[in-house]
Formats: structure tokens, C-alpha cells, sequence
């Protein structure tokens, strides 16, 4: 592991970095100045541009953090380029099992990185990466560049916070919408692409899968059915099926107030839904080396900390959401992509919806990536896409046009 890299000498490499990414965190400037040079030489004939093979507790020792911020600085080194990062066989970008291997790129290699090639060596795995090119690169709204701050979440999905996004008056729909349309050039479209009744889908195919309800039941009536059931709107009948089927209690019930017959197709749903958690909470049920946990669809582990209260719902959230993060921040390097061929500009990718503005002439589909990854998984998820209005004076009204053509 000691081979040397061909890299330039270590004063104009180092002054390139300092140039070109002056933002750097005091962490990253550490872990790459001072860390890296001690480790690539520590080693007998080792020098520097050698490749490093190292535990996480070597890359504390060397850097003076702990292992959750030299876990991040090395990530976020990776995503934007001074260094090439290829992770321990359990998941993180260090451990004891198996260490990970850093090395230094060169200038070359830093000019010519493509995300793609950060991107898939991690995502769906690690999303990290992904919450640090959007940091890097903000989101358009009305016309300016905000700049949200993205973290990744125990299931793997991306969330923002941070901004004018998640204020009142400002974080609905139709705002964000609105932003964006703003935003948009002459003659460019805005696409937004979404997995259709995401985890109703899945939880239905898994439930399928598994013999615990009988075949032919629809996913796509469940939330149409509890609005019905409930006289509630289509968002608040998406909250109660999730506050029903990752209900933190043991047994699941039909609230009374549904009024469903005996035999409705809800029922047997969430009767369904209550034998198959209990079946992932019995396969991951914690041992002396590993805490409670599940795997996705994808293989994916998710996985609580020591003493962590866990409910059997939350299991399921893991299980559901889970499988769709790994699904859809998957296909997010091949938007990246046309974005650098003029194909499409990335606006916005949030949990299961894409928001991508596309110019005049341009073919892109983000819908059709997203349904060719969920058919390669054999997963029944479907895509539907809405076209929010053009730039350059033209708008459409404020609904969109909702686009079903071979995507259903």
C-alpha cells in the first residue's frame, strides 16, 4: 500500500489547494496538511503520493480529532476532489475491520474529477457526499442562489435546513414552485419527477412478497382511500397511513373513525403491515457486536447506536424509506452528468421528487432514470411527472401538467 502516486511536488500541490478551495474547514485544512503527510511517510519506505492505509484511530492520533469529524473531513475531501477515498468493508470511511485507503489526487485529477466518480463509490451507501456538492452548489430561487444546508438522515435520505425554504410562507409546494419559475431562462422548462405512492408501493410489494396479503391490491387507492375514510386533504391522509403503519406501538388498529367494512383492502394492509414488522423486528434483534437493526430492499444496513430506544414502526420506516433513498440518490450521479452536458440544470432533489429545469431542444427525462433503477431492482414503483411552466415570460398555470405518458 505504500506504491507512490504521481503527484507534483508537495509545495505546488499544496499551494493549489490552498488556492482553489479556500473554503476548506479547519478540520479538512488539518486532516489533508498535516494528517495525510504524516501518515503517507510513517511507514518504512513510505514518502509522499503514497497511497494510505490507515484505521480510523490512526487518522485521530495524526489529526487530533475525533472519529466523527475526521470521518467528515475525509468525505467531504473526497467529494470535492483533493483526494481519492475508497472505504472499509463496513460501510464507513474508516473502522477496525478493515481501514480505509486515502491517497492524494493530483492537479490533474482534480480538474477533471467528475461527480459520478465520487458519487458511486458511496451513494446509496453514503450520502454524504451528495449533501456536500449540494452545500457547494445551492439551489436557484427566485432568480438568486440560496444556499441550505443538506444532512443525511439515519435512512439514508437527504434533508435541507437552514434557509428561507423551511420558513413560513415559503415552505409549501406551491412556493417552492413558484421560486423556481422564477428562476428559470428563457425558453427552459421546469420537470418535476416523483416515485407515485412511494411507500405504499413498496410496503404493498413487500407484503406481497412475503404472503401476508392476498395479490391485486392497488397501492396507488391507499392514500386516495383514507382521504375518503378520513375527509381529510391528500397530504394529512399521507400523514395518518404513516403514523399508522410506523406507529410506535406493538399492535396496529383502524381508527374507528375510518368506518371501513369488514374485508376492506386497508385492513388487511395493516394487518399486514403489523406481521411484517414484527418479522423485522424478530431478524434484527440486537447482539452483543451490533444493535438493532434492518437491511433495505437494495442490501443496504441501517442500524440503531447502543441504548437507543427503537419501535417496531421505526424498523419499518428504516426498511421502506430506506430502499427508496438507496433508489433514488442512485440515479442523482446520471442527472449530475447532463447537467454537464447542457442537458438539464439540477434544481432541487428531495426524498422521492426531482426538480430539474430543462432548455428548449433537450430531451432529459429525470422521470425515465428513476423508473429504468426501480425496474433493475424488480421494484413495481411507478414515476409521474409534472411540467411547471417555461422562462422567458411563458407561464403555465400554477398545478402544472401532469405527464403520464409510458412512465405509469
Amino acid at each position: 500500500m505504500s506504491k507512490r502516486h504521481l503527484v507534483e511536488p508537495r509545495a505546488e500541490l499544496e499551494s493549489y489547494i490552498r488556492k482553489h478551495f479556500p473554503d476548506l474547514t479547519g478540520p479538512e485544512m488539518n486532516v489533508y496538511f498535516n494528517a495525510l503527510p504524516h501518515l503517507e511517510t510513517i511507514k518504512p519506505k513510505s514518502a509522499y503520493g503514497a497511497k494510505v492505509l490507515a484505521s480510523e484511530d490512526d487518522w485521530c492520533m495524526a489529526s487530533g480529532h475525533n472519529r466523527r469529524t475526521v470521518h467528515k473531513a475525509l468525505v467531504d475531501l473526497a467529494a470535492r476532489g483533493p483526494i481519492s477515498l475508497t472505504p472499509g468493508d463496513n460501510g464507513r470511511t474508516t473502522g477496525k475491520r478493515k481501514a480505509a485507503i486515502v491517497r492524494r489526487n493530483s492537479i490533474a485529477e482534480i480538474q477533471t474529477a467528475c461527480p459520478r466518480e465520487v458519487l458511486t463509490a458511496f451513494v446509496p451507501a453514503d450520502a454524504e457526499q451528495l449533501c456536500a456538492i449540494l452545500n457547494e452548489r445551492g439551489i436557484p430561487w427566485h432568480g438568486q442562489t440560496i444556499k441550505p444546508r443538506w444532512t443525511v438522515q439515519r435512512t439514508g435520505r437527504i434533508g435541507y435546513g437552514g434557509s428561507i425554504m423551511v420558513q413560513p410562507g415559503h415552505n409549501t409546494k406551491a412556493a417552492r414552485i413558484e421560486a423556481f419559475r422564477a428562476s428559470l431562462r428563457p425558453g427552459e422548462r421546469l420537470i418535476e419527477a416523483d416515485f407515485s405512492s412511494a411507500e405504499p408501493s413498496l410496503l404493498c410489494h413487500e407484503l406481497e412478497q412475503n404472503n401476508l396479503i392476498p395479490p391485486g391490491i392497488d397501492p396507488a387507492k391507499i392514500y386516495s382511500e383514507i382521504q375518503r375514510a378520513a375527509k381529510s386533504s391528500r397530504d394529512d391522509a399521507k400523514t395518518r397511513f404513516q403514523k399508522t403503519v410506523y406507529s410506535p406501538y406493538p399492535n396496529l388498529y383502524v381508527p374507528e373513525a375510518w368506518n371501513l367494512e369488514q374485508g376492506h383492502f386497508l385492513r388487511e394492509v395493516i394487518s399486514g403491515a403489523e406481521r411484517y414488522r414484527n418479522r423485522l423486528w424478530d431478524q434484527g434483534k440486537p447482539t452483543k457486536d451490533q444493535p438493532r437493526h434492518v437491511h433495505t430492499a437494495t442490501g443496504r444496513l441501517i442500524q440503531g447506536v447502543s441504548r437507543e430506544r427503537i419501535h417496531r414502526g421505526k424498523v419499518l420506516a428504516w426498511r421502506l424509506q430506506g430502499t427508496i433513498a438507496d433508489i433514488f440518490l442512485s440515479i442523482i450521479p446520471a442527472v449530475l452528468e447532463a447537467e454537464q452536458r447542457g442537458e438539464c440544470r439540477l434544481f432541487l432533489p428531495l426524498h422521492d421528487a426531482l426538480y430539474v429545469s430543462v432548455p428548449e431542444g433537450s430531451t432529459f427525462n429525470p422521470a425515465r432514470l428513476m423508473q429504468e433503477k426501480a425496474a433493475e431492482l424488480g421494484l413495481p414503483l411507478k414515476v409521474t411527472t409534472k411540467e411547471h411552466g417555461q422562462g422567458g415570460g411563458q407561464r403555465r398555470r400554477p398545478g402544472g401538467r401532469r405527464d403520464r405518458t409510458g412512465l405509469e
